[in-house]
């Protein structure tokens, strides 16, 4: 069977060109080397929002266009916020919304906050979608899903899912990022010295969260972690690492929060 060639990405002077491929799905290549297959459903803020078809419901994934190495588009349409009526290759200028901007990366205190929990939030508009996981622990309480694309160089990535406080969170994470041209981390972090990194006593580009926007309580994940949310908020994804300008890549999480009865 024959394909036509595989879509190209030129990154110069901030020009992307789309040549019309044919496949049966839209696959987007990293630079580190991972690979989503699925349907490119939107493309905002030089970001690319990809859902995972085969999965049911279906999952949604985010990542950014500095990440990707090639792209091999099934010749639709270019999704929406592209441009692509027009023939423009500029991506439009959006902003999230204030109640989603992500917190401030700031140096931590030296004891955690003594600030109480914030009031509940509303939950994502979309259907949570599955991960292939297990959906609930057998006790009827409701748990939402997701995957997550933690783009390294970001400060913090939102996950479109709020916690509540009581809930129970699982996260799991897997991949590589590069720290800058000579470290390279996984979700567990590396044994490497950071006065900057926003959990000091924690391993250098391992993976952290934090619940709500104005909250400086970090929660060391790693590779795996399962804890009870104390406050509710909206909750984010980041690495532990003072300077993110020089980092790469992604982690690829998966969220699973468990709402309490």
């Amino acid at each position: 069977m024959n394909h036509q060639p595989l879509l190209a990405l030129a990154l110069l002077g901030g020009l992307v060109i789309w040549p019309v491929a044919s496949a049966q799905a839209d696959t987007i290549r990293l630079k580190n080397g991972q690979t989503v297959v699925g349907k490119i459903v939107r493309y905002e803020n030089r970001r690319f929002i990809i859902v995972y078809e085969r999965s049911s419901p279906e999952t949604q994934a985010t990542i950014a266009l500095e990440d990707i190495e090639s792209v091999e588009f099934d010749g639709r349409p270019l999704p929406p916020g592209y441009g692509g009526s027009t023939g423009s290759t500029n991506p439009p200028d959006t902003r999230p919304p204030a109640s989603s901007t992500p917190p401030p990366r700031t140096t931590p205190p030296s004891s955690g906050s003594a600030s109480g929990p914030s009031s509940p939030t509303t939950p994502p508009a979309t259907r949570p979608p599955a991960t292939g996981g297990s959906t609930g622990s057998g006790t009827g309480s409701p748990t939402l899903t997701r995957t997550v694309q933690v783009i390294a160089r970001d400060d913090w990535t939102y996950t479109q899912l709020d916690v509540r406080r009581g809930d129970r969170v699982r996260i799991s994470a897997r991949g590589s990022i590069r720290l800058d041209n000579r470290r390279q981390s996984t979700p567990a972090g590396i044994a490497e010295d950071d006065p900057e990194k926003l959990m000091p006593g924690r391993p250098t580009g391992a993976l952290i969260a934090v619940i709500g926007d104005d909250n400086d309580d970090y929660i060391f994940i790693g590779s795996a972690r399962e804890f009870v949310a104390q406050r509710s908020g909206k909750l984010y994804l980041g690495v532990n690492e003072g300077d993110l300008s020089d980092n790469s890549g992604s982690y690829e999480a998966q969220v699973e929060i468990q709402r309490t009865p």
